[in-house]
């Protein structure tokens, strides 16, 4: 009786860290997520508008349902066009979650809950489209259609060379305009411009990310602009979305959309160079490889550190 509990237990913990896993919550990837909806967040109480812990939570819980759904539909395809079935080469940011590979889920059951996913996050989404206004429904209708057919046919966005841009809309504009929309029931020029910045640094993780995956992406028609530009182009493509991220935050402080603490973060491009320049010296070095996506999720996350503070000083001189 207490051997059949144990294992029942076991199983279940088993269970539920690999679903936990599927859905890349030990990748730490729900942090690229919350971090232009906290900017926006901050960006319209930085401009005078009441704080909705309610209509916040809303707008989160819809953007990690859609996040998940995202997450779960492309390791399903990825795995039924044998992009991560072939692939050789993986480390913690990339080879896909190999949940489904592994034998630890059933590939239908990734897929359901997929869909699932995206279903459950209409449900806050459309709470508060009907408390505050019809563009947070746009912007989930955009979003949900842009994650599901990220990786699914026909469209296959991570196929045909688009997934770098639709992740720099979805993990930029589109969750930075739904944070700012749930507190201000508006949308302005200043928090679109920065929400560049967000999608920027979104492009650059998933372009770092993708060179672990170059042979069999290559392989199996995976065409993402690594493969089609190759490991060469795919480094100065990596330089150019870098450093235009703080080239826009330098223009957001010249024009004081941002305050001007924020220049604190431009030190940081000096790291992400650095990042490239290794890459360059070594584009297919495993170690190499993570620990160049591994930097640019740090600078990511320290640009939007220092920005958050410029952004909650304001808030708090704005109080006096």
């Amino acid at each position: 009786m207490v051997c059949s509990t144990i294992h029942s237990v076991c199983e279940r913990y088993q269970m539920v860290n690999s679903w936990l896993r599927a859905i890349g919550f030990y990748r730490g990837f729900f942090i690229v997520s919350f971090i232009p909806a906290s900017i926006g967040l901050l960006m319209a109480l930085r401009d005078g508008h009441p704080f909705s812990s309610l209509h916040f939570s809303l707008a989160l819980l819809g953007i990690w349902a859609f996040h998940i759904g995202t997450n779960l539909i492309n390791d399903y395809y990825d795995y039924l066009f044998k992009t991560d079935v072939i692939n050789k080469v993986q480390t913690p940011f990339s080879g896909g979650t190999r949940v489904i590979i592994d034998g630890l889920l059933r590939a239908e059951s990734v897929r359901n809950v997929a869909i699932a996913s995206f279903a459950i996050g209409f449900i806050p989404l459309l709470i508060l489209s009907y408390s505050i206004g019809l563009p947070v429904l746009l912007l989930a209708v955009t979003g949900c259609f842009s994650g599901y057919f990220y990786s699914a046919p026909p469209f296959k966005f991570a196929y045909r060379g688009l997934g770098e841009l639709f992740i720099g809309l979805n993990f930029g504009p589109f969750i930075l305009a739904t944070s700012y929309f749930s507190q201000a029931q508006a949308i302005s020029t200043d928090a679109l411009i920065v929400s560049v910045v967000m999608g920027l640094f979104s492009a650059a993780i998933i372009t770092v990310n993708e060179f672990p995956d170059y042979e069999a992406d290559k392989e199996t028609g995976k065409n993402n602009l690594i493969v089609r530009w190759g490991l060469e182009g795919g480094i100065g493509l990596y330089r150019f979305i870098i450093y235009s991220a703080f080239c826009f935050i330098l223009l957001c402080i010249v024009s004081g959309i941002l305050p001007t603490v924020s220049a604190l973060s431009i030190p940081l491009l000096l790291r992400a160079e650095m990042i490239a320049r290794r890459l360059h010296s070594s584009p297919q070095d495993v170690n190499v490889m993570t620990a160049s996506s591994a930097g640019t999720i740090q600078v990511f996350v320290l640009t939007w550190l220092v920005l958050s503070g410029g952004l909650i000083y304001e808030i708090w001189k704005g109080m006096d």
